[in-house]
């Protein structure tokens, strides 16, 4: 839980979770979409740590049956315990047990609720506003950068023997994408360079201008190219199109 809330700490000192958040509700409620289980006690221990007496059951009542009660009934604002505590979440809506546990059995009889008792896969997930205007992403991708770290340092440095932990962000895999196309890039360079001079010096003879040219025009190919997958932005692909296909109909004409 102390992870949870050291996830929703600024980034850059003045971005926080809440500034980038899905709120369904706001203004009447500020709170984050968090899908947790936790949620079903609306994050608060006093209220995992309490417990009351039934006198119809003639014993106490805890967490393990507002859990039971709220995996089977997930929309419930009181649940049937002596507790009664509500199973929505802060920010007013529900979380389904199959969003937020893992690791549980599907293998029930007909109308029997899987046994989320048995789950050994808690899921956390933090739902961010997205919008298809890049410019407005910037705080949303210095927070997820910073989630990125945190979560990266908390694994490295305190990883218990009893718990695994994965963890992912939306820029989660364009980062990895950016990463393996710069520690590429040398590879890349270097094999079509080396290409090319392979068809030069055994295929290639140059006794003209003109197919001096053609050679040239096949370098810019492969160098745009390169400089392509290097800035990941097209523009040098289509530079280099544009001058392959000129060069291929001067040559024709």
């Amino acid at each position: 839980m102390n992870l949870m809330f050291c996830a929703q700490l600024s980034a850059d000192g003045n971005i926080t979770l809440r500034d980038i958040c899905f709120q369904p509700l706001f203004p009447d409620n500020k709170n984050c979409s968090v899908f947790s289980y936790l949620e079903w006690w609306q994050m608060d221990v006093d209220r995992i740590n309490e417990t009351s007496y039934t006198n119809s059951i003639g014993a106490f009542e805890n967490y393990l049956d507002h859990f039971k009660f709220c995996s089977r009934n997930p929309v419930s604002p009181r649940d049937s315990t002596g507790l009664h505590h509500s199973c929505l979440g802060r920010y007013g809506g529900p979380v389904e047990p199959a969003v937020a546990l893992g690791g549980f059995s599907l293998d029930t009889k007909d109308g029997e609720e899987p046994a989320y008792k048995d789950a050994n896969t808690a899921i956390i997930t933090y739902v961010v506003n997205n919008n298809v205007d890049k410019s407005k992403l910037e705080n949303t991708m210095k927070w997820e950068s910073k989630y990125l770290e945190l979560m990266a340092n908390y694994t490295r440095d305190n990883m218990t023997d009893w718990m695994d932990i994965a963890y992912s962000a939306e820029r989660s895999i364009e980062d990895e994408l950016d990463r393996e196309s710069k520690g590429e890039f040398v590879t890349v360079a270097i094999s079509y360079v080396i290409m090319f001079l392979y068809i030069a010096v055994n295929l290639g003879q140059i006794n003209s201008f003109s197919r001096l040219m053609v050679c040239m025009t096949f370098i810019c190919f492969r160098q745009l190219l390169c400089e392509d997958l290097h800035h990941q932005h097209g523009i040098f692909f289509y530079m280099c199109v544009v001058w392959f296909a000129y060069r291929l109909t001067a040559k024709f004409l």
